[in-house]
Order: structure tokens, then C-alpha cells, then sequence
């Protein structure tokens, strides 16, 4: 034996963690300190009795605190070098790798919408699909639908969670293509596999058959390492597929179309390329089933992977613990062991509200993060002028918003400035931002035509408001002539009235008085008669009077007859001119509705126009599309209007696999394939 051999593991020795030796720095620092500190005492110490020293010398520090120092700084290093991982041998750890990779590829052709099985062959495919989601606790797993074309749900992923988010979004009916090609769905999970480096893989097709010309297609695809197996959807009777509103499937005869599972070409598949199939089960036995042989070679393939091991730096640091316990001992003192315990306690914390965040992601990119779930806060941590404008637009702050994306110059930032201000109510600015961004757009055709749009919509909203003011104005002005005109007929009649009671009454008092005078006449001429024609004479006076008396009071009434006749007339005229007031206020507020509801038409009509560029791709990312017509006029609102508003976009469908469709449909136009399909269902 070599007795050098020991020297060997010497020059494989190193630090796992270097960084940490940079503790030594303060650790030096204290060193000098406490060495200049006790050079600085002189030679005083050997000469003064120990007794002495603290009434001689100034400075005489005592020997526990000098010796508790040096302990402090011995422990410091220990730490230190324990912390850096120091190391000098490798040791063997096993490995082991779970090779299992499992392509799952789903039919979603015209057929699967059949309801033989309830609630449909589409639904069902996607709850098994589901179910073998939640059972597999480890591997990757791929989604791949398909009908005339296939298409990729979900590449290699060990996040079960996202697959099934994206399951319940998958119909017949976002399918670019008719048709029904499992060829085409193996083709591009091979080229998945390619993309991720994965050797092997199974394939389990859920279809509700296949054709005769398939069996070759997909013998043909198969290999070692590709084995497929099938679980079979629907039943022999079959079920017409329901097309919604137009019926149901009917083929170029006119005949209901009824899909038949046809188990010919499965047995037959089974046979040449040795495929096994099962039909749907309730529960877990057909999966399971399936792909029990495949789990069960992955697992020894596991097993034996067991064997293989790899050399791993075993970490010595653990082992300095041990020096430290000591020192602990030694340097402990009452208060001392607690003292060290709370000085991370006294850190403060900075002023400037450091998150852990802020070391690796800029302000920007948490703000992007936050913007779809709390555009508020994302607001906050924005700094780009565009993107915090955004965030304050989505956040329903229009004001903020313009402040922001008034700092942006381009055509964009004058078209979502444009945008914001029509928010605000300020349409007037909004229509000259709208000009600017049109006049600065250039070749942008998709930004120029979306500002010409919003522009147009604009100055039909300020139109419409200018006209709602003018009927209001003009209504208040009718309503205005309409109670002056009354006022005045009013005190025209408490005139008339008064200058007819001053007559009569004048009347009334000449008649009177010339009846005195003719009475005093006749009483002079007949001073000279009898006694007795006097008497007469007075009888007779007195019946005239009390005539005369029951004359005026028959006018008088008369007269109150009249007048209250005029009175009733005249509220009769008043009623009959508010009436027609307040049926120019309705007809006014009818126009106005008239005018709200077409201006809701239009809102509907660029709704729908903006939903067809957003699925033919055309709609840019980075602007703030198109304008919410009703958005000024929502402060405004009512209770009920607003509850009304609402109502109406609740009834705007919500359909999550418009992402899907979407992407499928991009697919497809890239691919450019033209094939016509044998079978369209």
C-alpha cells in the first residue's frame, strides 16, 4: 500500500457553496479590531499589579470579555466554513427515471355528437379522458383531437391540472375540418414525441370507429415503440347527430345521417397490427385494462433503472457542527445565548417596501402578471406609460388612463387615448384624438379602420346627445310659453270679471239712486194729499225695493253661474294644454328610446363584426378595441337600466373553446390541406 494513498482525496477537496467564505471578510475585520485594541494597552498590563489595573489605568477591560471575543470569532469561522460545504469524495445515489408517456387521441368527428350514449359520445369521451387524467399521478401526458385534421390540446406535460382545464372545451363542432382521420392524429403525436426527446410512448384512440381504409393507414404508422390501443364510443343501433337549430346530420340524399359503431375494422386492426380494443366501460376496467402491459414493462424498465447510480459530492459540512457546541458551552453566560437569539430581531425593515420579487422580475413583468387578475394593482406596478394605461382603462379609471396614454405619441397611443377620453364623456377631444391617430396610422389598415369605426361611433353618440338636449330644451321651453299663456289668460279673466262686477254694481247704485230721487219727486207732489195715499204711497215703495232687491240678487247669481262656468272652461283649456305637453314629453322620450335602442343595434352589429375579425385573427393585442358605445352614458344610469344592461350581456354566450377553435382553425390554414375526405361524419 501506498502510504501516499491518503494524500489522494486531498486533491479532490473543495467548497459546494464558495460564496459563503465571504463571510470570512467581516471576520478578519473584527480580528484586526480586537488585536489593534489590545497592542493599544502598552506595557503598562506587565508592570501594574492585576489588583491594581483598574484604578492605575484608564482602560483596563476585564479578562472575561477579552477572552469571549476571541470565542465569538473562533465560532464565526467554524460557521463559516461549515456553511461553505467543504468536500473531498463522492458517493453512489441511485436514480431512477419514470419513462411513461402516454398519448391520448380523441375523435371529434361529426359522429361523436350522437346521443346513443348520453348525454353524447363527445361528452362521454371527454369525462373518460378526464377520470385517466386524475388516476395517473406521474408521466407525461399529450392530448391530440382530430377529424379531418388533427390537432394538439396539450403537448407532453406532467400537469394534469391544465389538461383538464382544457378537456371541457373540446366539441364537434370547433373542429376546422369534416372528416374522421386517426392516421393523421398518430402522425402528429410521433412528431410530439420527436419535439420532446421521448423514446417511447403509448397511444390510446377514443373513437366511435374507424373505416376500412384506416387499418392500413394505421398499420402502417405503428411501431415498437408506438403501441395503440382503442376504446370504442357508441353503439350499434346508433343516434341522429343534432345539429342544433338546423336538425339533425343528413347526408347528400337527404337522409338523417345515423353513425353505427362498426367493430369489423377494429377486429380487423387487431389482427394485422395487434391493436387491442374494448368498448366503454362506467368505470376504469377498459383503460386500465388497456394499458396494464405498458405500465406493467415501464415499472421493470423502473426497476431495472434502479441499478443505475451516479456519483454525487458528499457535503462534510455537518460535521463542524459539532465544534460549535463547545464554544457554545464556554461562552455562555446568563442573557448572552438570548442576546444572539434576538438580534435578527432588531433589523429593521427598509423604507422602501423591498419585496423578495423585485430580485428577479422587473416592475413591468409583476405588473403583467397581475393584469388579468387585478388590474388595479397591476396599475400600480407598471411603468411603461402604454401598459400602465391599460391597466387603469380595464380597472374602469378612464381618467388615469388618458394621463397615461397621452404620453404616447404614436398612433396607437393616440387611438387608445382616443378610447379613453369617449370613456370620460369628453367627446369632443375624444373625435380630435381619434384624427390624429387616423392621420398618423400610415399602413396600419387594421388600426386605421378600428379608429374610423370608433370615430363614427362617437360623433353619432355626441349627435344623439345634442338632439336629447334640444328636445329637452325645447320641451322645457313649451312647457315655459304653456304656463305664461294660462298665467295670462288667467289674470285677463280676473279682469274681465272684475271690470263686469264694477259695472253692475255702478249700475246697480245709478238705479238706486234715481229711483230715490223719483220717490223723494212723488213724495213732494203729494205732500198735500191724504194720509191714506201716503201710507199707499209707502206700501207701494216698499214692494218696489224689495222687487229691486230680488232682481240684483237673481243677477248676482247669475252672474256666480257664469263666472264658474268660465273657471271650469278655463281648467278644462289648462288640462287639455298639459296633456298635450306631456304627450310631447312622451313622444320626445320615445324618440330618444327609439334613438337609444338603434344605437344599442349598432353596439350589437360592431359587437358581432368585432367577434368575426377576432376569429379571422385581425384584431391587434396591443390596442384597446373597440368602443363601448353605452360606457359615457353608464354613470348616468338608472338602477334599472343598469340592471337591464346587464341582463342583456348575460345573455352574450360565454364559450371557452372559442381559444381552441381558434388555434385549430390558425392550424389548419397553415397547413393548407386540401385532401378531400372519404367520410365527412
Amino acid at each position: 500500500m501506498n502510504p501516499l494513498d491518503w494524500l489522494v482525496p486531498l486533491s479532490d477537496f473543495h467548497f459546494l457553496r464558495p460564496m459563503w467564505l465571504l463571510l470570512f471578510i467581516p471576520a478578519v475585520i473584527a480580528f484586526v479590531m480586537l488585536l489593534k485594541q489590545r497592542l493599544g494597552e502598552g506595557d503598562w498590563q506587565q508592570v501594574v499589579d492585576p489588583a491594581l489595573r483598574a484604578y492605575v489605568l484608564d482602560r483596563a477591560p476585564k479578562q472575561s470579555t477579552k477572552s469571549g471575543h476571541w470565542w465569538i470569532l473562533i465560532a464565526w469561522l467554524v460557521a463559516t466554513l461549515a456553511l461553505s460545504g467543504p468536500t473531498w469524495q463522492r458517493i453512489p445515489v441511485p436514480v431512477m427515471k419514470n419513462q411513461d408517456a402516454l398519448v391520448i387521441l380523441m375523435d371529434m368527428s361529426l359522429s361523436m355528437g350522437s346521443q346513443d350514449i348520453k348525454p353524447s359520445r363527445a361528452i362521454r369521451s371527454v369525462q373518460k379522458v378526464t377520470d385517466i387524467i386524475r388516476e395517473r399521478k406521474d408521466g407525461l401526458t399529450a392530448v391530440i383531437a382530430y377529424s379531418g385534421d388533427a390537432h394538439t390540446v396539450t403537448p407532453f406535460t406532467d400537469d394534469g391540472e391544465t389538461i383538464e382545464h382544457l378537456l371541457p372545451s373540446l366539441t364537434p363542432e370547433i373542429m376546422p375540418k369534416l372528416g374522421s382521420r386517426p392516421d393523421k392524429a398518430i402522425k402528429l403525436a410521433q412528431e410530439l414525441m420527436t419535439n420532446a426527446n421521448i423514446r417511447k410512448a403509448q397511444f390510446l384512440l377514443l373513437t366511435d370507429g374507424i373505416q376500412q381504409n384506416d387499418v392500413t393507414r394505421i398499420k402502417d404508422l405503428l411501431g415498437e415503440n408506438t403501441p395503440l390501443a382503442v376504446i370504442a364510443i357508441g353503439t350499434a343501433e346508433g343516434a341522429p347527430v343534432s345539429l342544433g337549430d338546423q336538425g339533425f346530420l343528413r347526408d347528400n340524399d337527404g337522409n338523417i345521417v345515423l353513425p353505427r359503431l362498426d367493430t369489423a375494422p377494429l377486429n380487423e386492426l387487431r389482427a394485422q397490427a395487434n391493436v387491442p380494443w374494448l368498448p366503454l366501460a362506467f368505470d376504469d376496467r377498459d383503460w386500465k385494462t388497456l394499458l396494464k402491459s405498458e405500465v406493467t414493462a415501464n415499472n421493470e424498465e423502473a426497476d431495472s433503472s434502479r441499478n443505475t447510480q451516479y456519483d454525487q459530492w458528499h457535503d462534510a459540512g455537518f460535521w463542524l457542527i459539532f465544534l460549535l457546541l463547545p464554544i457554545a458551552l464556554i461562552t455562555f453566560r446568563r442573557g448572552v445565548v438570548f442576546t444572539i437569539v434576538l438580534i435578527p430581531a432588531l433589523w429593521s425593515q427598509p423604507s422602501d417596501a423591498f419585496e423578495w420579487q423585485d430580485l428577479w422580475k422587473t416592475p413591468d413583468q409583476q405588473g403583467q402578471e397581475l393584469f388579468a387578475k387585478d388590474p388595479s394593482a397591476a396599475a400600480k406596478k407598471f411603468q411603461n406609460p402604454s401598459w400602465k394605461g391599460s391597466a387603469l382603462y380595464k380597472s374602469g379609471d378612464y381618467q388615469g388612463a388618458v394621463d397615461q396614454f397621452s404620453q404616447d405619441s404614436s398612433a396607437r397611443g393616440k387611438y387608445n387615448e382616443a378610447n379613453a377620453l369617449a370613456q370620460t364623456g369628453n367627446l369632443e377631444k375624444a373625435l380630435e384624438a381619434y384624427e390624429e391617430a387616423i392621420q398618423r396610422a400610415g399602413n396600419d389598415a387594421e388600426l386605421l379602420k378600428n379608429a374610423e369605426a370608433n370615430r363614427q361611433l362617437v360623433e353619432k353618440i355626441k349627435e344623439q346627445q345634442e338632439k336629447q338636449q334640444q328636445n329637452q330644451q325645447s320641451s322645457d321651453d313649451n312647457q315655459s310659453s304653456d304656463d305664461k299663456n294660462n298665467s295670462d289668460q288667467k289674470n285677463n279673466q280676473q279682469q274681465n270679471d272684475q271690470q263686469k262686477n264694477s259695472d253692475e254694481n255702478q249700475s246697480s247704485d245709478q238705479s238706486q239712486s234715481s229711483d230715490s230721487q223719483q220717490s223723494d219727486s212723488k213724495n213732494q207732489q203729494n205732500d198735500s194729499q191724504s194720509q191714506d195715499q201716503q201710507n199707499s204711497s209707502s206700501s207701494q215703495q216698499e214692494d218696489d225695493d224689495y222687487a229691486e232687491q230680488q232682481a240684483q240678487k237673481n243677477k248676482e247669481q247669475k252672474d256666480q253661474e257664469q263666472k264658474d262656468s268660465k273657471n271650469a272652461q278655463s281648467q278644462a283649456d289648462q288640462e287639455q294644454q298639459d296633456k298635450e305637453s306631456e304627450d310631447e314629453k312622451n313622444a320626445a322620450q320615445a324618440g330618444e328610446k327609439s334613438d337609444e335602442e338603434q344605437d344599442k343595434e349598432d353596439a350589437q352589429s360592431m359587437a358581432q363584426q368585432q367577434q368575426e375579425k377576432d376569429q379571422n385573427g385581425e384584431n391587434p393585442d396591443d390596442t384597446l378595441g373597440q368602443l363601448d358605445p353605452n360606457a359615457s352614458q353608464q354613470d348616468g344610469m338608472t338602477r334599472e337600466e343598469k340592471a337591464a344592461r346587464q341582463n342583456w350581456l348575460n345573455r352574450v354566450p360565454d364559450n371557452p373553446g372559442v381559444l381552441l377553435q381558434r388555434k385549430f382553425l390558425y392550424q389548419y390554414r397553415q397547413q393548407a390541406d386540401d385532401d378531400k375526405e372519404e367520410v365527412l361524419w
